[in-house]
């Protein structure tokens, strides 16, 4: 009777590895779920058990003197059949319980499954007992709070961003250091080179920056948040850009997503940007995820680097201050209201840029200042200029001529325009100069004002 009850257990090990528990589920889902349990930890050591015991059946024959010569133990009969009794109970609870979480799990997600790419990613992903249990508990919020959607706005959300989001910012073990050791000095070293092909004339910045940036995503939590200081026109805006085209170009997918913070001032204009990074609450009728979780829940990309512009112009200290703490993980208020081990930070790198500092920094104890890494973004030279503006015009694919010519425009613009008007208003100029002058068109230049605004003074004294 026990030999029967010991083969009827493993028949089910076997089937369980061989047959799917729902013929019809998802193939994505049937190989996230299925394949875990075929290895299952429990499962290896009920059969090395029963290797065991079967060794000691064998043992049992031998006699005991010739036991004793191969160091081997006589077992006694009545012993030998309690374990096997107690390893069958083992087996057939194990099983059972295992198969029931199989698939009641399974016949809930069976309605998502076509849609739920978020879990079957963990899962393949997940390493251990602890990692799969950690998958099974997201799913099974997922799953609860999707039944409790009410309107086609909030459910359209939730299939597009929630139920199909990047596994990394959710778990950690799906979200491992791009960078180690050895592959640091290689990638800073990449970054740098490729960032100074798309940005001239500012090398001791693109240096800092890289090296911020490659210390973030080799795993290091605490990293500040560069601040980019400099007056209009200096390219604050462009290095971000330039710097997520050379991530990946050095092998780390990188998007870039700008927000403006000219406007943020008043509570009402706080909260409002608030909920357009971070999201609405799911009791909103038209409630859907942020600006920031809409770029991290990408799985197609690594890192993503939000550029707060104007940080000094508006008055969100205490947003900002929250936003940038590296100490608490970073919520979307839509994507939380599902499960609450969502953590943003893991794929985000935040760039702030500024005229002025004065309005971040409010003495070395200030806390929004504490988490700000200043980097100065200094006025081109004229020389710097004319650099910058020949390339500019040279690689604009609207425009066919020689350098000679594009050197002309380019002086013919700053014999007109001074220096402090910028990279954007410089480069517009020089570009119609070189229009008028080589489609020959014929038009009365209109003459534009040289009067300045009254600048304020930019710097890093505290």
């Amino acid at each position: 009777m026990k030999n029967e009850l010991l083969a009827a257990s493993l028949m089910e090990v076997e089937e369980l590895k061989t047959t799917p528990t729902e013929p019809d589920i998802h193939e994505e889902v049937k190989e996230a779920f299925i394949e875990p349990i075929r290895n299952h930890a429990q499962i290896k050591k009920f059969n090395e058990i029963h290797e065991e015991i079967s060794k000691k059946k064998a043992h049992k024959k031998i006699s005991k003197k010739k036991a004793q010569k191969s160091n081997a133990k006589p077992i006694k009969a009545a012993n030998l059949k309690k374990q096997n009794l107690e390893l069958n109970k083992k087996y057939m609870l194990f099983l059972s319980s295992l198969r029931m979480k199989n698939e009641s799990f399974a016949m809930q997600l069976q309605q998502f499954s076509p849609h739920f790419p978020i879990i079957v990613s963990a899962m393949k992903q997940a390493q251990n007992e602890t990692e799969r249990n950690a998958v099974f508990a997201l799913a099974e919020n997922l799953t609860q709070g999707a039944q409790g959607l009410e309107n086609d706005t909030q459910k359209h959300y939730f299939q597009t961003k929630i139920a199909m989001a990047d596994p990394a910012i959710f778990f950690d073990f799906c979200s491992k250091p791009f960078l180690s050791a050895d592959t640091l000095k290689d990638f800073f070293e990449q970054t740098k080179a490729n960032v100074e092909k798309k940005l001239r004339c500012r090398d001791h910045l693109i240096e800092q920056l890289s090296l911020n940036v490659a210390i973030k995503i080799a795993g290091e939590k605490d990293s500040l948040s560069p601040l980019l200081v400099g007056p209009p026109g200096t390219g604050k805006s462009h290095v971000a850009r330039a710097l997520s085209k050379a991530m990946t170009e050095a092998g780390c997918p990188t998007k870039v997503i700008f927000h403006s913070l000219a406007q943020q001032s008043g509570v009402q204009n706080n909260e409002s940007m608030m909920m357009e990074l971070l999201g609405t609450p799911s009791q909103y009728s038209n409630a859907k995820p942020g600006k920031i979780f809409d770029a991290v829940s990408d799985s197609s990309v690594d890192y993503v680097i939000l550029v707060l512009d104007e940080a000094d112009k508006g008055d969100c200290r205490d947003q900002l201050v929250g936003l940038l703490d590296p100490s608490n993980p970073l919520l979307d208020v839509f994507a939380s209201s599902f499960d609450q081990s969502i953590d943003m930070r893991r794929k985000l790198i935040p760039i702030l840029t500024a005229n002025d500092i004065s309005p971040l920094c409010q003495g070395i104890d200030d806390p929004l200042w504490a988490r700000l890494s200043p980097l100065d973004v200094s006025a081109y030279s004229a020389e710097e200029l004319r650099t910058i503006l020949v390339e500019k015009l040279r690689n604009d694919s609207l425009l066919q001529g020689s350098d000679d010519e594009f050197q002309a425009a380019v002086d013919n613009t700053l014999l007109h325009l001074s220096v402090d008007e910028g990279i954007r208003k410089l480069n517009w100029a020089a570009k119609q100069s070189f229009v008028i002058s080589n489609f020959g068109l014929s038009i009365t230049r209109l003459e534009q004002t040289r009067q300045k605004p009254e600048k304020k003074k930019i710097g890093f004294s505290i």
